[in-house]
């Protein structure tokens, strides 16, 4: 299984990054091996485990890699339904993107997030609040949130509202090969 081997990898990558103290790759390697981890059914080992590598990487100015942490931490609490859970990640998450200066990307996804976790425990209002156009850098970040618009107005019957945003996040999305994004098209 890859997402195994994955964990094999990041874990071996740990143990060297811990043995020479590279802080970066240590916590790249933690990362990895959290992402792993919530594949492979160590959920919670991995739920736990994010927080802390966005703290760290925080606290020791790793910014894209604070992000991306994040990202996966409101995703996977979004993938087990957490809602709650993944809505709160996702606002800290786009506080420490906006000092950053990754709103536009990272935050992009972060926004996505809370407006699904948001739709999916049936905040709609509060979802299309979250999923309101903003300032996405072009390509997939900005594909994420109309394509999530695109469920909401199709879910409440605005269908030629949909079907725009549905063209929107096709533009930015028609190169993409990431089944989560080509799937919904």
């Amino acid at each position: 299984d890859q997402m195994s081997r994955c964990g094999e990898l990041a874990a071996r990558a740990l143990e060297a990054a811990e043995a020479v103290g590279a802080t970066e790759a240590r916590l790249e390697a933690k990362y990895t091996g959290a992402l792993a981890m919530v594949y492979y059914g160590k959920v919670e080992e991995a739920l736990a485990l994010l927080p802390q590598v966005a703290e760290e990487s925080e606290q020791v100015g790793l910014p894209w890699l604070t992000a991306r942490a994040d990202i996966a931490l409101s995703d996977s609490q979004l993938m087990f339904g957490r809602y709650d859970e993944a809505v709160r990640t996702a606002d800290r998450g786009l506080a420490r993107a906006e000092q950053s200066g990754f709103s536009r990307t990272a935050g992009a996804f972060m926004r996505s997030n809370k407006a699904e976790a948001l739709l999916r425990s049936g905040r709609w209002d509060a979802a299309m609040a979250a999923a309101a156009p903003g300032a996405e850098a072009p390509g997939v970040f900005a594909g994420t949130l109309p394509l999530l618009r695109a469920e909401l107005y199709a879910g409440s019957g605005r269908l030629e509202q949909a079907r725009e945003d549905l063209r929107e996040a096709q533009r930015h999305l028609r190169t993409s090969v990431a089944a989560q994004f080509i799937m919904p098209l």
